[in-house]
């Protein structure tokens, strides 16, 4: 099934669960619920998932941290970031 096709009955399938709990049967709506509360779950799990597999915190670690400034020059208004020289920064 290709990609547009599959999101668009994963669109479908979500549209259905969320009209199902408008149901006057509780039984229905806490198992919509249920569903639509793991579904969220699991896609949270497979970004946490994939930041752990391209290095995690690891990524952000090596990063220098630099301050950032807003500078006002007139009416034109930029950030400038103050970062050292990468020969300081990798010291």
């Amino acid at each position: 099934m290709g990609e547009s096709r599959r999101s668009a009955a994963v669109g479908k399938i979500r549209t259905a669960l969320v009209a199902a709990l408008d149901s006057p049967s509780g039984w229905q709506r806490d198992l919509v619920q249920q569903v639509l509360v793991q579904t969220k779950l699991t896609a949270a799990q497979n970004r946490v998932s994939l930041y752990q597999s391209l290095g995690g915190d690891s990524l952000i670690a090596n990063a220098p941290l630099c301050p950032v400034t807003y500078v006002s020059n007139g009416g034109n208004a930029t950030l400038a970031t103050q970062c050292p020289p990468a020969s300081a920064a990798a010291r």
